[in-house]
C-alpha cells in the first residue's frame, strides 16, 4: 500500500460528528415513517429522536461543547462519555447563545412530540385506538412541517452540506396522509349528518346549539 493510499483512506475515516447526527436523524425519521402502520410506539421514539438529534447538529455546528449538558470534556465527548442537553437545554441555547431561537409554532409542536413519547415510554396507551392513531399522524405531521422549515430557512446554510433530500423524506409521510384522509372519509357521513342537523364543532367536541329562548 502506497503512502496516496493510506492517506485518501486516513481522509475517508476523518471524524465528522455533525455529520454522523444528520446521518442518524435521517435514519430515525426513515424509522419512523416506516413504522407509523405496523409500530407506532416505535414511531413515536425515532420522530422524537430525529427531532432531538437535528436540533444537537445545529448546536454542534456553532461548538459541540453545546450539546454537553455540563462541564464539557472534550476526550469525554469523542469517547461518547457525556450527558447531552435536553430539548429544553437545547432550546434555550439555541435562543440564548447560538442566536437562532425556534419559532414559537414550532418548538411546541416538537415539545407536543417530546411529551407524547415520554408518555409512551412511562405509561400504557392504547395504540390501535384509532383517534390515537390520528393524533399521532397529525402531531408527526405538524412537527416535520416545522423541521423543514428551519431546514429550507434559517438553518439552510448549516444544513445544506449534508445535501438532505427532503422532497424523499417528505414522500415517507405519504402514510400519514393517507391514513388522515381515510379516516376524514370514513367519518364523513356523520358530520354530514350532524352539519345537517345543525349541529356544530367546538373546541374539539360536537355539540348542539342553543335554542333562540335561551
Amino acid at each position: 500500500m502506497n503512502a496516496t493510499t493510506k492517506k485518501s483512506r486516513g481522509k475517508a475515516r476523518a471524524w465528522n460528528p455533525i455529520k454522523e447526527l444528520v446521518d442518524n436523524a435521517v435514519d430515525f425519521l426513515t424509522l419512523a415513517t416506516d413504522e407509523f402502520k405496523a409500530r407506532p410506539k416505535h414511531s413515536i421514539i425515532n420522530f422524537h429522536s430525529a427531532v432531538e438529534l437535528f436540533l444537537k447538529a445545529r448546536l454542534m455546528q456553532e461548538h459541540w461543547s453545546l450539546v454537553v449538558s455540563k462541564t464539557p470534556d472534550l476526550d469525554s465527548f469523542k469517547a461518547g462519555d457525556f450527558v447531552s442537553v435536553t430539548f429544553d437545554e437545547a432550546c434555550h441555547r439555541l435562543a440564548k447563545i447560538v442566536g437562532s431561537p425556534l419559532p414559537e409554532p414550532t418548538r411546541a409542536a416538537f415539545d407536543v412530540i417530546r411529551k407524547h413519547r415520554n408518555r409512551l415510554v412511562h405509561f400504557f396507551q392504547d395504540l390501535d385506538d384509532e383517534a390515537v392513531r390520528e393524533k399521532i399522524a397529525v402531531e408527526q405531521l405538524s412537527a416535520w412541517h416545522g423541521l423543514v422549515m428551519l431546514l429550507k430557512g434559517d438553518w439552510r446554510e448549516v444544513f445544506s452540506a449534508f445535501q438532505l433530500d427532503l422532497d424523499s423524506l417528505d414522500r415517507k409521510f405519504a402514510a400519514h396522509r393517507l391514513y388522515l384522509k381515510t379516516r376524514f372519509d370514513s367519518l364523513k357521513p356523520e358530520l354530514d349528518r350532524l352539519r345537517a342537523e345543525g349541529i356544530a364543532a367546538s373546541g374539539g367536541r360536537w355539540v348542539a346549539p342553543k335554542s333562540g329562548g335561551e
